[in-house]
C-alpha cells in the first residue's frame, strides 16, 4: 500500500528554496517518499500559496526562470490530491482558533487530523498543535 501524508506548503516550498540543514533534510525525505510514489494530499489553497511564493521569489530574482519552470513541472510529475473544499472566514477562524495555529495552517492541520494521515511540515506551530491533537507528523525514517 502506498505511503500517504498531507503535505504542508513549508515542506512543498523547501525544495526549491534555500532552507537551513535540518530544514532541507526533512523536506528531502519528504521528496523522497513523493518520488517513490507517496500520494500527498493538499488543501486547495496549497497551489495558490504554491504559486504566490515561487512566483515572489522569482520576481526577487531568488529563483531563476529555468528554476521556476523546473520547479513547476517538478510539481506536476507528483502525485498530488487536492481536497477542495470551500471555507467560510467564520469556518478559518473557528479552526485557527481551535488548533491555536494560522488560518491557513489551520487548513492543513484539520485536513491531516480528518484523513488521520501524517503531517509533513516544517511549521513549529503545526508540530505543536500535533503533539496536543494526537495527529502524526511525518519523521524522518
Amino acid at each position: 500500500m502506498a505511503t500517504e501524508l498531507v503535505l504542508d506548503a513549508s515542506v512543498s516550498l523547501a525544495w526549491f528554496l534555500k532552507e537551513t540543514p535540518e530544514r532541507a533534510a526533512y523536506a528531502a525525505a519528504v521528496n523522497v517518499a513523493a518520488v517513490e510514489g507517496a500520494i500527498l494530499h493538499v488543501p486547495v489553497q496549497w497551489g495558490v500559496e504554491m504559486g504566490h511564493v515561487l512566483l515572489r521569489e522569482y520576481r526577487r530574482k531568488v529563483l531563476k526562470r529555468g528554476k521556476l519552470r523546473e520547479a513547476l513541472e517538478d510539481l506536476d510529475n507528483f502525485d498530488i490530491y487536492v481536497h477542495i473544499e470551500l471555507f467560510t472566514a467564520r469556518r478559518v477562524v473557528e479552526l485557527a482558533r481551535r488548533y491555536h495555529l494560522q488560518g491557513y495552517d489551520a487548513l492543513y492541520f484539520d485536513l491531516a487530523r480528518s484523513l488521520k494521515l501524517p503531517l509533513a511540515t516544517l511549521d513549529h506551530g503545526h508540530r505543536q498543535a500535533a503533539e496536543a491533537y494526537g495527529v502524526t507528523v511525518f519523521a524522518l525514517a
